[in-house]
């Protein structure tokens, strides 16, 4: 009998003929009532700068029995999970400003390779120890998931600020 890593194995040589795929590693995200969750920080620079700006955050919890947040059972604002979160006890650092300036120096770098974009969202997950991991960068991102927050300004100050 095959192990499941094998197994794997096969199906994704199977699959590597049709194309090219990026297989990430599993992180353990911190969890809201055993639910994931992970952000999303949208930043945003003005026609001919590069200034970039965090115009933006959200956290998506996980529907039920998801492992990752694709199906989204609620959105809240990153200091609230936080708040519900494990993280609320094990960080000793301000995260929040962690997070920012690491959205900030990943739009500074992809800028260089995507000079026409000037907004992107970059999907981050924290783990149960507090470190900052990258899951993907959306350079046209949707923003209607800030519309279901109860404080509609970042919505709308996204909205103003959509190019």
């Amino acid at each position: 009998m095959f192990s499941v890593s094998y197994n794997l194995y096969l199906e994704l040589e199977r699959c590597q003929t049709r194309g090219h795929h990026i297989l990430q590693r599993k992180i353990q995200l911190a969890t809201i009532d055993n639910h994931p969750f992970d952000l999303r920080v949208m930043v945003q620079r003005e026609i001919n700068s590069s200034l970039w700006q965090v115009t933006g955050k959200i956290a998506g919890v996980a529907a039920k029995e998801f492992c990752i947040t694709n199906a989204i059972k609620e959105v809240l604002s990153v200091e609230k999970a936080i708040e519900a979160s494990i993280l609320a006890k094990v960080l000793q650092q301000d995260i929040a400003v962690k997070i920012d300036r690491l959205a900030l120096l990943t739009a500074v770098y992809l800028e260089e390779y995507y000079r026409k974009f000037y907004s992107m969202a970059i999907d981050r997950g924290i783990d149960n120890g507090g470190e900052v991991w990258i899951i993907e960068v959306n350079l046209d991102p949707n923003i209607s998931l800030l519309s279901r927050l109860e404080d509609g300004s970042m919505y709308e100050r996204m909205k103003d600020k959509k190019i």
